[in-house]
């Protein structure tokens, strides 16, 4: 959270990744998204694991665990619901720029 505050407070428009773990993280998304928005983040992405490597044995989300993660997380911040499972949303915040940031744009 200290670097979403020292983002946030040069001005950059902070966007928290979220990985939806099941049995692992599913119960802590919306403390996540409540403090990343006392931080000063602007928008979640919560996007479903997607088991392989050393986390193959770990189920995927199903369409409905997403959905209330992302319910969840939407008492308190605003949520970017296009992803599914590519990453290349991963930088920057949907509508701004071509995603990136710079401080002087802060």
């Amino acid at each position: 959270m200290e670097g979403v505050r020292a983002a946030a407070s040069l001005g950059m428009g902070v966007k928290i990744n979220t990985i939806l773990m099941p049995g692992v993280n599913q119960g802590e998304i919306g403390e996540i998204a409540r403090l990343s928005k006392m931080s000063g983040a602007l928008i979640q992405n919560i996007t479903p694991l997607i088991p392989m490597g050393d986390m193959g044995d770990f189920p995927a989300p199903t369409c409905r665990e997403l959905d209330e993660a992302r319910e969840e997380g939407s008492k308190y911040l605003d949520q970017f619901r296009l992803c599914r499972q590519c990453r290349s949303d991963s930088v920057g915040i949907p509508g701004i720029g071509d995603g990136v940031l710079t401080r002087s744009q802060g």
